[in-house]
């Protein structure tokens, strides 16, 4: 059996892939995201390659980009759990607190997942104290009052 271009091309998307989660566990951030824009760029439908670019992105510290990916990534693949909380993060970190729960009410209303609902209220719990933190205003306050409000109906499990 012959290989076709089309398979050629996708083992070697894999391989890229795989090399860019070895350059990533090898602590080598920006050699990791460099492959993975090649590989999002190339083939920009798969969730896979732009979702694990936002989360690697995240992980560097690029919070605007990796939000920007993780956008895609979601759109790509709204089910996509790394794609959600990766976009929850990035835009809590970009100070857009409301976007980020908006993000998470989004995932919650679509897919049932139980290790989502085990890490969830860690992720909401986490982003409330640091909320607290500082001084409020008054839309920070009131999605404070919600989601305080949603943790109330559903007790932190652990």
């Amino acid at each position: 059996m012959r290989t076709t271009k089309s398979q050629y091309d996708d083992a070697m998307d894999v391989a890229a892939f795989d090399e860019a989660l070895a350059r990533h566990d090898a602590g080598e951030l920006g050699n990791a995201i460099r492959l993975l824009e090649r590989l999002a760029a190339r083939q920009p439908n798969r969730p896979a390659f732009v979702g694990m670019l936002a989360s690697v992105q995240y992980e560097h510290g690029d919070y605007q980009k990796s939000a920007a990916n993780a956008r895609r990534a979601v759109a790509l693949s709204p089910r996509c759990q790394m794609a959600s909380v990766t976009l929850f993060q990035s835009l809590y970190h970009l100070g857009d607190h409301e976007g980020a729960f908006r993000e998470i009410a989004r995932f919650r209303a679509i897919r049932h997942s139980a290790e989502y609902e085990r890490t969830l209220p860690t992720i909401e719990a986490s982003a409330l104290r640091k909320l607290q933190t500082r001084p409020l205003d008054s839309d920070q306050r009131r999605l404070l009052e919600i989601v305080r409000a949603e943790l109330e109906e559903r007790p932190l499990k652990h």
